[in-house]
């Protein structure tokens, strides 16, 4: 008995994996902090994200300037549990959405996409866990 396979035309091959982390330049005349949720300014360039953002691309893994500094490039990450600067106190299991200058507030108080999951709870300026769903 044989088997035909058939061939595949038209495929795709992905970027990056789930889980990798990739590389974006920073906005010029910004700059971004680890920890910060950033967002998409234009091809393969971010800044800390806005309040309400809807273009976010991930959490930044260390700090680095615009244009003229040293690092002009982040490493961005969208998967894991990562430690985020909130606006605002955060019960833990709300889902939380960005609240400007790369921190994040509980999904109820502003618009903008759904970033992750408060781990645990997080005071009104504190730093937490927060699960990424993006």
């Amino acid at each position: 008995m044989s088997v035909t396979i058939p061939s595949i035309t038209g495929g795709q091959v992905e970027r990056f994996a789930p889980g990798d982390r990739f590389t974006l330049s920073v906005a010029a005349s910004t700059s971004v902090k680890g920890g910060q949720v950033v967002e998409l300014t234009g091809d393969w360039t971010c800044q800390a994200a806005g309040a309400g953002s809807t273009a976010v691309a991930g959490v930044a893994m260390h700090d680095a300037g615009a244009t003229g500094s040293e690092w002009t490039k982040v490493a961005v990450v969208t998967e894991g549990i990562w430690n985020l600067g909130a606006s605002g106190a955060i019960a833990a299991g709300n889902a939380v959405v960005c609240a400007g200058s790369g921190k994040v507030a509980p999904a109820g108080t502003g618009a903008g996409m759904i970033v992750g999951v408060a781990m645990a709870a997080i005071g009104a300026t504190g730093v937490g866990p927060v699960k990424l769903k993006l």
